[in-house]
C-alpha cells in the first residue's frame, strides 16, 4: 500500500518531501527491496539531499541486510560532512554487519569507537557481540564482554542472558548454561519460552535426554507450545544417547502438538538411522519418514540396503529436493552422505556427491588454472569432504597417468571456522589426519585456512602410490 501511494504522488505530480523519501527508504528495506532502497539513497545523495539521523539509521540497516559493513563505513563519512552524529541504532548496526562478516576485531574496534564518542552500549550490543562470538566457537570472549559490560553498569535483559545460554548451547557447555540460567533467576529474570528451547538444546548436544524432557515439561507447565525445532533437538538427544526406541515417541508427540515436520528434522530422523543398527528400531524411525515424506523414506530404505543405481537415486535425490527450499539442498545431500559413510557404504557417498555436483549444489569443488589446482571443502559434512578429497585424488591420479600439465601448486581449502558443535567437527582439524593418512605432503597455511603442497612434491606422492605412467 505504501509503494502504491508512493506511486500515486508521482502521477500527481505531488513532489515528495524529506520526511516521504525517508519513509520510502524505510519502506523497501523492511520489504526487502534492497536494491530499491540503496538506488533511492544514492540517487538523493546525488541530487544534494542531507538525511537526518533516524534516516541513516534506517539506510544503514538496509546495507547490513545485504552484508555491506563497507557501505557503512562510507555512511559515517557522510554523516561526518553533514554534521550528523551517529547514535546508538547506527553503531549496532554497523556492529551488527561486522559480526554477520565475521570480522570480531573490527567489532570491538566500532564498539571502542561508539563508547569513545560518548555513546553507551546497550544489552542490543551485548546481544549482537554475544552472538557473534558464539558463531565463531570463542564462547570465552562472549562471556569476558558479558562480564566487561556488567562491571562498567549494563543491567543485562532477559534477551541477553538467552543469547549467552545460546552460546553455549551451539558450542555444547551445558554445565556453563546452566550457570548462565541460575544468574539469570537470581537477578530477577524469569525463563521464557526462548530460554527453555535453549536449554533443550544444550542438553541435546550431550544426547542427556531426560534433562531436555525436564525442560520441555517446563516448557509446557508455564503454557508455551513447543514447535518442531524442539522435537528436533529431542531426537537429536535420543541420537546421541542412543536412545532409537524413544524417537517414534517423540514424533507421535510432536504430530500430536500440532507441529509439522521440516528439513532440520527429517536429517536428524537421518541421522538416527545412520547409527541405529537395531532392524526393529530402524523400522520405527522408518515409519517417522514415511510418515513425513515417501521419498525420504525411500531413499533411506534403500541406503540401509545398500542397494542403489544411480539412475534410480538421481530422480528420488530431485524429487526430495523439490519438497524443500533450495538453501536446504546442500545440507541434505549432506547428509545423506553423512549416512552412507556412517553405515560403511562408500560407493552410495560417492555417488550421492556426484549427484550433488550435477545438480549444482556442490559448485566450484574442483577448480583448476594454470597456476594453481584448488579443491574447495568450505560447506561440507565431514563425510562429503572426504568423499571430495577420495575424489581429488583418483582425478589427480588420472592426470599424472595422461601426460595433464601440472600448475605450480595444489592447494586444500578447509576455511578457518572455530566454530564447532558436540556433532559437529571443524575440518581443518579433521583433513589433515585424512592427508596424512594417505601420505599427502600438503602443509597447513592456517592464515589462508588452507593446506598447500608443490606440483614436484604430489607428482612424487602419485607416482610412489604406485600409478602406471
Amino acid at each position: 500500500m505504501a509503494l502504491k501511494w508512493f506511486n500515486r504522488m508521482n502521477d500527481a505530480d505531488c513532489v515528495p518531501d524529506e520526511v516521504t523519501y525517508s519513509s520510502m527508504i524505510d519502506v523497501y528495506g523492511a520489504a526487502g527491496l534492497t536494491e530499491e532502497a540503496l538506488e533511492l539513497y544514492e540517487r538523493l545523495r546525488r541530487r544534494g539531499w542531507n538525511p537526518d539521523q533516524v534516516t541513516f539509521g534506517t539506510i544503514a540497516n538496509v546495507y547490513a541486510k545485504v552484508g555491506d559493513y563497507k557501505a557503512i563505513e562510507r555512511l559515517f563519512w557522510d554523516m561526518k560532512e553533514l554534521g550528523v552524529r551517529p547514535n546508538v541504532v547506527v553503531y549496532n548496526t554497523y556492529i551488527l554487519a561486522l559480526s554477520k562478516a565475521g570480522k570480531p576485531s573490527l567489532a570491538m574496534d566500532a564498539l571502542c569507537q561508539m563508547e569513545d564518542s560518548g555513546i553507551k552500549p546497550t544489552t542490543v550490543t551485548l546481544s549482537i557481540l554475544i552472538e557473534m562470538y558464539s558463531k565463531l566457537g570463542a564462547v570465552d570472549d562472549a562471556f569476558a564482554v558479558f562480564k566487561q559490560m556488567q562491571q562498567e553498569g549494563l543491567n543485562c535483559d532477559r534477551i541477553v542472558y538467552n543469547s549467552l545460554i545460546s552460546a553455549c548451547a551451539e558450542n555444547s557447555l551445558v554445565k556453563e548454561a546452566e550457570d548462565v540460567l541460575v544468574e539469570m533467576e537470581e537477578t530477577g529474570h524469569a525463563p521464557d519460552e526462548a530460554t527453555y528451547r535453549c536449554m533443550i538444546s544444550a542438553y541435546a548436544t550431550r544426547g542427556m535426554v531426560e534433562e531436555a524432557r525436564r525442560f520441555l515439561d517446563r516448557l509446557l507447565k508455564e503454557g508455551y507450545k513447543p514447535n518442531v525445532q524442539v522435537y528436533s533437538s529431542l531426537v537429536r538427544a535420543c541420537k546421541q544417547a542412543r536412545q532409537y526406541d524413544k524417537v517414534p515417541l517423540y514424533f507421535e508427540e510432536m504430530i500430536i502438538n500440532g507441529c509439522k515436520p521440516d528439513q532440520r528434522l527429517c536429517g536428524m530422523l537421518l541421522g538416527c538411522l545412520s547409527t541405529c543398527e537395531d532392524k526393529n528400531l530402524q523400522d520405527g524411525i522408518l515409519g517417522c519418514l514415511q510418515w513425513t515424506s515417501i521419498t525420504l523414506h525411500d531413499i533411506a530404505k534403500r541406503l540401509l540396503a545398500k542397494d542403489t543405481d544411480g539412475p534410480w537415486l538421481t530422480k528420488q535425490i530431485k524429487a526430495a529436493l523439490d519438497e524443500m527450499p533450495e538453501d536446504s539442498h546442500r545440507a541434505f545431500c549432506n547428509t545423506l552422505i553423512d549416512m552412507c559413510m556412517s553405515l560403511g557404504y562408500t560407493e552410495g557417498s560417492h555417488q550421492i556427491l556426484g549427484i550433488g555436483v550435477t545438480l549444482g549444489m556442490y559448485e566450484n569443488i574442483q577448480v583448476r588454472s594454470d597456476l594453481e589446482w584448488r579443491l574447495n571443502l568450505r560447506g561440507l559434512s565431514l563425510s562429503a569432504a572426504q568423499c571430495a578429497v577420495e575424489g581429488w585424488v583418483s582425478s589427480l591420479t588420472l592426470a599424472l597417468k595422461e601426460g595433464e600439465h601440472m600448475p605450480r601448486h595444489f592447494i586444500v581449502e578447509t576455511g578457518g571456522s572455530k566454530r564447532r558443535v558436540a556433532d559437529q567437527i571443524k575440518l581443518s582439524e579433521t583433513i589433515p589426519s585424512l592427508l596424512k593418512k594417505l601420505d599427502a605432503p600438503f602443509e597447513e597455511d592456517l592464515e589462508a585456512g588452507a593446506f598447500v603442497a608443490t606440483a614436484s612434491a604430489v607428482k612424487s606422492w602419485l607416482e610412489s602410490r604406485n600409478v602406471s605412467i
